[in-house]
């Protein structure tokens, strides 16, 4: 086992993410100042004001941003879980729903996009999966963590992972007292360590390494001289460090054939390792130890400990979401306004250049012109003003000159239009994106150049869908390990909103012993993000394309499209109009509300059931053929014995008269052989047609010893 880190070396990797990130969150700190059109630093301002020029703010960064917003927000993502096994696949369903269930509780569609905001905006947001401590609430929790309060090692990325990634710490500024509510035990040295701190330099441990955005933050919440560990104020604000990070360990696994992986823990459950065990074959399980990574959590403030314990979800890995909008080529994420803000602030300056041009006029006058008891500034004014009057001596006319600057406010125009379009061009925000009168009036170029705007910014949408994907993991991972229970879901169907209860966990008693159904404690899933646009323009071009494919299909599958195309429709009233439809198309009234399951086992019944049929017709048919094959050799060795019988009569006559009746019976029995074969051959064309294999017909030629007859008869003669 390796050692664990002290306290010294926790305060070390502080004052490290704090001093490699301070230069980036200050960037990070004025990307969000655009957005909220904050767009002139102090300094030009003021030089704006002593050049005779009005500032102006035209914030091109807020409606790029909102564009990517509303985009994330109209198509959201759905996390759907996939067993990795044919055992896992029923359940994998259920696990969907849980997760589902767990976003709601939280609001987790909302967390979501204030999340995407702090990655396209500051380039980094951060969304936490955990338990929660309250347990009138739901157990599992999600929460935002502000980008401001989050910090990790400058080594290892900001994606947070585990095995490259040495810490990650979560640094809020709370309250004396919810401090001391946490961890009552410490109550009265965290109370000491506030005074220490406050009354010392140590209370600005890291105050020469803050960044832009501490100090602003600071300043806009307190109004307070800012300090690394603690603030001076009636409310007794403190800083702790939550503090993640992962040791080696050495631990032992339980590994059954199918894949999955237990570990055996001093407090495991005996009774749940006789299950595991009981559930395989003697001899199957392999039993691995190995060193692993284990996830530890330390809570402190300064040199005060406060907690230090092993993680307490259910996995190795970071509680951390990372939302990241692009990375530099140091490995810090930024967002969208970085690369836009130069383009900006020029859209401002010389928007105000432009109407300072417009509004102002140079004047060049002679000293002669100008009357006793008026000045040269007088008459500045007064030349500037719409209905101004200027007093000049006599001829002061000609000795004055007025310079319109409308051909430099062309000028600046024409500029600000090109920054225009470089902000439109690399943020993707063009016209047809915001559906804004475009240049281009063909309907195919438009659609081009939307989706060119799309291609640029894809790499945002992206990371998201990566961001998404660890979310629906860690929730995962948590509901393998606290719905331990029994734990009754409902679930709404996101097309038919038709709602079903499913119970997880739910133990019923079979023959065998107790079983458990909609084990959601046991298996591996794989975590997949697909999109569910909600734009009726894409609902729209659904129900079109789904009524051209009702067109084209046979008329035994159109009832179900067609009630396919009302569940997807905007038509008002739809549930009514179906509930009226549904029993003509032989649905009954609470088909609707099947699960996917109940009506994948519905299908397979019906295909087993027409299967069963087909087969009891071909064995039908089987042996049909079998008794009229059999039936036409029974008459063929009835012939046969008729002939030997007539053979054996024809030796004991006269030679005379058993010449004659030969001769006749031979004739006769020659006919009737004759017909004999022909009934044979239509009786094998007939079998032919239905596909019975054709028996071969025995050849009906004059035995061996008629012909010993015939050659007698002809020698005597």
């Amino acid at each position: 086992m390796i050692k664990r880190p002290d306290i010294k070396l926790l305060n070390h990797w502080v004052y490290e993410a704090h001093t490699a990130s301070r230069d980036e969150r200050s960037e990070r700190w004025r990307d969000a100042e655009l957005y909220d059109g904050d767009q002139w630093s102090q300094e030009d301002w003021d030089a704006a004001q002593n050049a005779g020029v009005t500032p102006l703010t035209i914030n091109r960064v807020f409606p790029v941003i909102n564009l990517l917003r509303g985009h994330q927000i109209l198509n959201r993502y759905n996390i759907i879980a996939k067993g990795r096994t044919q055992k896992d696949a029923t359940v994998s369903e259920v696990m969907s729903e849980g997760i589902k269930f767990v976003m709601d509780q939280s609001d987790g569609q909302f967390l979501l996009s204030e999340c995407f905001q702090d990655q396209i905006v500051p380039g980094f947001g951060c969304a936490f999966v955990g338990q929660n401590p309250d347990p009138r609430e739901e157990r599992i929790m999600l929460d935002r963590r502000p980008w401001t309060e989050m910090y990790w090692d400058p080594f290892g990325g900001p994606w947070l992972d585990a095995k490259r990634c040495r810490y990650v710490f979560h640094s809020p500024w709370l309250n004396l007292e919810d401090l001391q509510a946490q961890f009552p035990a410490k109550a009265k040295e965290i109370e000491a360590a506030y005074g220490e701190m406050s009354g010392t330099m140590f209370g600005n441990a890291w105050g020469q390494d803050e960044d832009e955005a501490d100090e602003i933050e600071d300043e806009h919440l307190s109004s307070l001289a800012p300090s690394g560990w603690a603030r001076v104020s009636p409310s007794k604000r403190v800083r702790p460090v939550e503090m993640w990070y992962p040791v080696h360990e050495t631990a032992t696994f339980l590994i059954p054939p199918d894949g999955k992986v237990f570990e055996l823990t001093d407090d495991a459950d005996p009774r749940e390792l006789y299950q595991i065990i009981q559930a395989y074959q003697p001899g199957s399980i392999e039993k691995v130890t190995a060193m692993v990574r284990k996830m530890r959590v330390t809570t402190f403030l300064g040199e005060l400990v406060l907690q230090d314990m092993p993680s307490p979800c259910p996995h190795d890995l970071y509680p951390f979401v990372p939302f990241i909008g692009y990375l530099d080529r140091f490995g810090y994420p930024y967002g969208v306004p970085r690369q836009v803000r130069g383009q900006n602030e020029e859209v401002n300056k010389r928007r105000s250049m432009a109407l300072a041009h417009l509004q102002k006029r140079r004047i060049m006058i002679e000293q002669t012109a100008i009357p006793a008891d008026s000045s040269a500034q007088t008459i500045y004014e007064e030349a500037n003003k719409l209905d101004g009057m200027m007093v000049l001596n006599d001829t002061g006319l000609n000795k004055i000159k007025l310079d319109e600057q409308l051909n430099l406010s062309q000028a600046q125009a024409e500029l600000l239009h090109m920054a225009e379009a470089e902000i439109q061009e690399i943020s993707g925000a063009n016209d047809e994106r915001l559906g804004q009168n475009s240049r281009v009036m063909s309907g195919n170029a438009i659609d081009k150049r939307v989706q060119r705007s799309e291609t640029v910014t894809a790499s945002v949408f992206d990371n998201l869908r990566r961001s998404t994907t660890i979310l629906g993991r860690l929730v995962c991972l948590e509901i393998q390990g606290n719905w331990r229970g029994e734990k009754v879901l409902r679930i709404t169907d996101s097309v038919t909103k038709a709602d079903r209860y499913v119970t997880l966990n739910q133990r019923v008693q079979t023959g065998q012993g107790v079983a458990v159904l909609n084990d959601v404690t046991q298996g591996k899933y794989d975590i997949t993000v697909s999109e569910a646009p909600h734009t009726d323009t894409v609902r729209e071009q659904s129900a079109n394309l789904l009524m051209e494919t009702i067109k084209k299909s046979p008329p035994e599958v159109i009832p179900q499209l067609v009630l396919l195309w009302f569940e997807i429709s905007n038509l008002p009233n739809k549930d009514q109009i179906m509930a009226k439809i549904r029993p003509l198309f032989g649905e009954g009234p609470g088909d609707e509300d099947k699960s996917p399951e109940e009506i994948k086992q519905e299908m397979i019944q019906r295909i087993e059931a027409e299967q069963a049929k087909k087969q009891a017709q071909e064995q039908h048919d089987t042996r049909l053929r079998e008794a009229e094959a059999a039936k036409v050799e029974a008459d063929v060795a009835k012939v046969m014995a008729e002939i030997q019988e007539i053979l054996a009569r024809t030796k004991t006559r006269g030679v005379e008269a058993g010449a004659k009746a030969l001769d006749a019976e031979t004739r006769h029995e020659q006919g009737k052989i004759g017909a004999f074969k022909s009934g044979v051959e239509t009786a094998l064309k007939v079998q032919g047609a239905r596909g019975a294999p054709a028996p071969v017909a025995p050849e009906m030629s004059p035995s061996a010893e008629l012909r010993q007859d015939r050659d007698w008869r002809q020698t005597y003669r």
